[in-house]
């Protein structure tokens, strides 16, 4: 990453927009971030006993083999 993105915080990381991180990304090219760019960050509706996405407990680990 550019130095400037070690240096300042990222637009919408902690919930405000950083002045300094827009200007640094539409200085190369880039699109402002917004709010939505964090979206993947809200807690998932399941995030229970169940790790994924469906709702799906995981499976039990296979048995280990048995030397004959």
């Amino acid at each position: 990453r550019p130095s400037v993105c070690r240096e300042v915080d990222a637009s919408w990381e902690y919930g405000k927009a950083s002045s300094q991180c827009d200007r640094a990304r539409i200085a190369h090219g880039m699109a402002p971030l917004t709010l939505a760019d964090w979206r993947w960050r809200d807690d998932a509706d399941n995030d229970d006993d169940h790790p994924d996405d469906n709702g799906n407990s995981p499976s039990s680990p296979p048995n280990t083999p048995v030397a004959a």
